[in-house]
């Protein structure tokens, strides 16, 4: 899995188009995209990460990670008692106030 998103495989095939589309006096130069480099693009496009993924802080992705290792429940992962501190409090982060 590629961790290149929408957005990137977009700025690659702007940058292709734009390359192969330089001006010089008048006259273009370059080639159109084949079918095979516009189905490449495509699928790109597809397999790629969009762009809007929430992100969450590396501890708690740390703290899932080492619930999941120990065999740790979804409700005990969340429990208040189990949690450390900073996760806790991010946790209970929420318009702006903990």
């Amino acid at each position: 899995m590629s961790n290149e998103t929408k957005r990137d495989v977009f700025e690659d095939l702007v940058e292709e188009l734009a390359n192969a589309y330089i001006a010089l006096d008048g006259e273009g130069i370059g080639h159109e995209l084949t079918n095979e480099e516009k189905q490449a693009y495509l699928k790109d496009y597809d397999a790629a990460l969009p762009d809007d993924l929430p992100v969450i802080p590396k501890a708690v992705g740390e703290w899932i990670k080492e619930c999941k290792h120990r065999n740790v429940t979804l409700a005990d992962t969340l429990c208040m008692e189990m949690r450390p501190e900073n996760i806790r409090n991010w946790m209970a982060f929420k318009d702006g106030d903990i």
